[in-house]
């Protein structure tokens, strides 16, 4: 089945875990923020009767940590000091990992497990403060040696922000050659990661494949480079993992008013960019009108295949009007932009 590059953009859906359910994105916050007093873990274990002899509430209305108290301590214990340590301005060192907000609840969405990061110390934990049960310790752990390498990767190539999935499977893929890995774990959290983006970055076989088999395909996974570069130069918007963002690198095509129209900034380039994205994937999996085999093989596109793409739509609904019909201005806009770049 294909599904609309917009359908993986609201959570928990989409890789990268945003929603434009308010709501849900309170929540997620609540459980990804650790230097915040309501977050979810805190407030889950700080009735904990060992964490709750660690700290003390002061006189200002914070948490302290008591101190001589840091001695065989439960795991709710050790982690609620951490997570009073945080609240009180705790600042990261530069050596440390640091996932982001959006890190932490893809690893969540992933595993069910959280990444705890507090108070100098990373972890994995449950809602309640424990370690991963044994039944799920070994996705766990693979889990968190994927994100890991992926932040550390990242990291060494100067590259800042939230980890993305196809650092993730970069990642699988050298974890998954080294002695003694679990491939079939591995393997296993590598297709949950591409059934989150739809196969996005995965190739045409690969697609076709899972369309075969009755699996979800994201329309966007069948665009190529130059398609999605020729998006980004008619309408200023990109196309990656699965989704829209604007030129600030911000997500894209997420809030809706109540009659559903698009209620964003620039909200005209966004609904250009998702015309002109389903105009060419259609042209990539069909090969346009005239079943074209290099365009399904990966030919660039070219002006005069977008002109034959207009003319043959307004041919059948000049005979049909209940035929579709494209966005023509989008597609007339990718046209001049591939004549300019023609003849520059």
């Amino acid at each position: 089945m294909l599904v609309s590059g917009n359908n993986y953009l609201p959570t928990p859906v989409g890789y990268n875990a945003k929603t434009n359910d308010k709501k849900l994105a309170d929540e997620l916050q609540k459980v990804c923020d650790y230097a915040a007093r309501d977050n979810q873990l805190f407030e889950n274990i700080i009735n904990d009767k060992d964490a709750q002899s660690r700290i003390k509430l002061d006189d200002d209305g914070k948490y302290s940590v008591v101190e001589g108290a840091g001695r065989n301590l439960s795991p709710q214990a050790s982690l609620t000091r951490l997570l009073v340590k945080q609240q009180n301005g705790y600042q990261e060192p530069a050596s440390n990992t640091t996932f982001s907000e959006a890190d932490i609840a893809n690893f969540r969405q992933l595993t069910g497990y959280n990444i705890f990061q507090a108070g100098g110390i990373e972890t994995v934990c449950d809602d309640n403060g424990d370690p991963p049960s044994p039944a799920d310790q070994a996705k766990a752990q693979a889990a968190w040696d994927m994100f890991g390498l992926a932040k550390r990767q990242e990291k060494q190539s100067g590259s800042t922000g939230d980890i993305t999935a196809s650092q993730l499977i970069d990642a699988a893929t050298c974890l998954r050659s080294q002695v003694g890995a679990n491939t079939a774990i591995i393997d296993g959290l590598v297709k949950s990661i591409n059934s989150q983006t739809g196969y996005f970055g995965s190739s045409r076989a690969t697609l076709d494949s899972v369309m075969a088999s009755g699996g979800t395909v994201n329309v966007l996974s069948y665009l190529t480079s130059s398609d999605i570069d020729l998006i980004q130069k008619t309408t200023g918007v990109s196309i990656k993992e699965g989704g829209y963002y604007d030129s600030d690198g911000k997500e894209v095509g997420l809030n809706y008013d109540s009659q559903g129209n698009l209620s964003e900034p620039n909200a005209a380039k966004t609904i250009a960019a998702f015309n002109l994205a389903q105009t060419l994937s259609e042209m990539r999996i069909s090969g346009g009108p005239q079943g074209d085999a290099s365009l399904k093989s990966g030919r660039a596109i070219t002006a005069e295949d977008l002109e034959t793409y207009v003319k043959y739509y307004a041919a059948a609904n000049a005979s049909d009007k209940n035929v579709y019909m494209p966005d023509i201005d989008a597609i007339k806009q990718a046209e001049k932009t591939l004549r300019n770049n023609t003849s520059a």
